[in-house]
């Protein structure tokens, strides 16, 4: 009897693949640390809680969960008027998009995070880098492999303090100027997970946009 294949997990929209890089960047910028904030607090639908990812849960080569700290809230903080005008459709957009990643994150939360890692700074810097990983390289650390080559590059002699992505980062640039065996395999077992990943949480994602 042979085994039913999964459907295969439809690519974003170009729709929502800008929406998702608007919202992870330029509409975070505007609005989380503005006094847009207060609008945003005050009205329950635009709402909006932050949330960035501190240490993945492992269960052998599989990331089970992952912890977050909310980091921002929206404020009402006092401050010297700019002459900013808020933009009714950029406000409208904000909204949409931020209801639709609290939905994805009431599913789960490490399918927040895999979205929010691989459309905000963190994703733009390894699209733009020199490791030629793409955005996925952003959710390496995340990996079971990825946290492996964390901790031993940690330990290694004169090593220097690095976040988990700065680590994993400069051991790719390292191995695309030189490369070795075993560096190579490693990273290849991170880029394999790490698209499981990404599938996983994009099919959070149209799950949740099918059902409103």
């Amino acid at each position: 009897m042979s085994e039913t294949k999964p459907k295969p997990v439809p690519p974003y929209s170009i729709r929502d693949e800008a929406d998702l890089a608007w919202y992870h960047g330029q509409g975070q910028t505007n609005f989380e640390r503005s006094t847009m904030g207060g609008m945003l607090e005050r009205q329950e639908s635009l709402a909006v809680e932050r949330r960035w990812p501190t240490v993945p849960v492992l269960s052998g080569e599989n990331v089970i969960g992952y912890e977050c700290g909310i980091t921002a809230w929206p404020t009402a903080e006092t401050r010297e008027i700019s002459g900013y005008t808020p933009d009714l459709a950029a406000l409208t957009r904000y909204a949409d998009v931020s209801k639709l990643m609290l939905l994805v994150e009431r599913r789960s939360r490490l399918a927040a995070t895999v979205i929010a890692l691989y459309f905000g700074e963190l994703g733009n810097r390894w699209a733009q880098g020199e490791t030629g990983h793409g955005r996925a390289g952003s959710l390496y650390h995340l990996t079971a492999k990825g946290q492996a080559l964390v901790t031993a590059a940690s330990k290694a002699p004169g090593s220097i303090q690095l976040t988990a992505p700065e680590r994993i980062e400069s051991l790719a640039i390292v191995n695309k100027a030189k490369p070795t065996e075993e560096r190579s395999q490693a990273l290849a077992v991170c880029v394999r997970q790490a698209e499981r990943l990404e599938v996983e949480a994009r099919a959070v994602w149209h799950g949740v946009k099918a059902e409103i």
